[in-house]
């Protein structure tokens, strides 16, 4: 006797999608908001990459080149204090305020200099250009392996592949955030 009705689990993979999907698109609304945000951020020339450490200038824009800072340079201090975390260069001893000045005691080749860099703010344009490009292109890849899903549901391989384009995709897109992300989580 055939019925009609689907069996218990067949649509429990749209299920399982609809929940990933709803997750994925709420950190990415997050992180579009925060893009948003950023524009109002302090801008201070340089910034600093996490596979480095906090005191190894791995990106100079602007106002960091014009006044003399290079990629490479090690910061040994900001505004006379020395620091060791990335918590402490971004919550204890910056001056963010846009128009400030912030003073960096940097070793370079075995001198040590100090550079002083006015704090400007970064604008959407230079958001969009640090962290909006990336976004787009994480989202595409999000969006492939989606349509790539919707073509054949049920296969292992699509959800293998989905699985794969949205963590390229989410890799991709957070690679280049322009300031801290909010709301910061408790640590």
């Amino acid at each position: 006797m055939r019925s009609d009705k689907p069996s218990p689990g067949t649509h429990g993979h749209w299920l399982y999608f609809g929940i990933a999907l709803a997750l994925i698109g709420t950190v990415y609304v997050l992180y579009g908001a925060n893009i948003i945000r950023w524009r109002n951020s302090p801008d201070f020339g340089w910034r600093t990459n996490y596979s480095y450490g906090p005191n190894v200038v791995a990106e100079v824009f602007k106002a960091g080149d014009a006044a003399g800072l290079q990629v490479g340079d090690t910061i040994l201090a900001v505004n006379g204090q020395t620091y060791d975390t990335f918590d402490e260069l971004f919550f204890k001893i910056r001056n963010e305020q846009p128009g400030s000045l912030n003073t960096y005691t940097v070793k370079r080749n075995g001198q040590t200099v100090d550079i002083a860099i006015k704090t400007g703010q970064q604008g959407l344009t230079t958001v969009l250009w640090r962290s909006g490009s990336f976004y787009v292109v994480g989202f595409i890849y999000l969006m492939i392996g989606t349509l790539v899903f919707l073509m054949k549901p049920r296969a292992r391989e699509s959800w293998l592949f989905l699985a794969m384009t949205w963590f390229i995709g989410m890799t991709v897109s957070y690679a280049s955030p322009s300031d801290l992300m909010r709301p910061l989580w408790p640590v």
